[in-house]
């Protein structure tokens, strides 16, 4: 008996998948690293009396929400082709 092997739509689900965890890693290691090596950058004040780390953070937070939703929608359209499929 074999197995099936992935489709096309795993592999571009994985394709999406790293590229989607590579952004965010990259912005949030650049966020730590610039509160590591030059946290007066991250004090200044952006807007009023609110510093550039909490609207930086935020909008880390911001990106990962936003990348996992677009992932989930990549993926459940792959699903969704590859059983019209078969």
């Amino acid at each position: 008996m074999t197995r099936p092997g992935p489709s096309a739509g795993a592999a571009q689900c994985t394709g999406w998948g790293a590229g989607l965890a590579a952004l965010v890693a990259v912005c949030y290691y650049g966020f730590l690293l610039t509160g590591a090596f030059a946290p007066q950058l991250l004090a200044r004040p952006a807007v009023g009396h609110v510093p550039w780390s909490f609207l930086l953070g935020a909008g880390l937070l911001l990106l990962a929400v936003l990348t996992t939703g677009l992932y989930v929608l990549v993926s459940n359209a792959a699903d969704d082709r590859a059983e019209r499929c078969a």
